[in-house]
């Protein structure tokens, strides 16, 4: 299992994070993390679980601004959108794995949260502590993983009490016919 991890570097599911990163196994499979450095101390805030049932998960601290109780939709959506894509690469061509498949995503914590598009406040607060969502995978085609993404993101802007605007940072994208993904 740690050669998965080491032979094709599977990424924490925020890449794009700075600060180092850490590719090694624990008690429960493989694990990737990248860290920031706060003085003398290093603090995990992204990585990638790799299970031994081929389970994969990824978390993420910087995906909301927990002093000021924001969730910015933008790098929400980006991330999990980089995120899955990636992972299901992984499962397909590394794991194996075949569709249909669960998909869940979720945030934890997140009870008064608004949503932040930019530099205003979008939506909220958020009254449950949580937002998850479930959802199958039919296939890996693109338009079925954009298919998924859309209901995700539908279920996270509902959470603050909003409707996801449409076509939103250009997603999903427009097919030639115009009618959508």
């Amino acid at each position: 299992m740690t050669d998965l991890v080491f032979g094709i570097k599977l990424a924490p599911l925020n890449a794009n994070t700075e600060g180092g990163g850490y590719l090694g196994r624990n008690p429960y499979g493989a694990i990737t993390y990248g860290f920031n450095r706060d003085v003398n101390v290093e603090h995990i805030i992204t990585s990638s679980q790799l299970f031994a049932n081929r389970g994969l998960w990824g978390i993420d601290a910087t995906l909301f601004d927990e002093s000021n109780k924001y969730i910015d939709c933008v790098v929400f959506e980006r991330t999990l959108d980089a995120g899955l894509r990636h992972y299901l690469q992984f499962a397909r061509e590394k794991l194996n794995i075949e569709s249909p498949l669960v998909v869940e995503a979720g945030i934890s914590r997140v009870k008064g949260f608004k949503m932040a598009m930019g530099n205003n406040t979008y939506g909220g607060p958020v009254y449950r502590p949580d937002i998850q969502s479930r959802q199958t995978l039919r296939s890996f085609e693109d338009s079925e993983i954009d298919s998924v993404l859309l209901a995700i993101f539908e279920e996270f802007f509902d959470a603050v009490g909003k409707h996801r605007p449409a076509n939103f940072r250009g997603f999903p994208p427009i097919d030639k016919s115009g009618t959508g993904a």
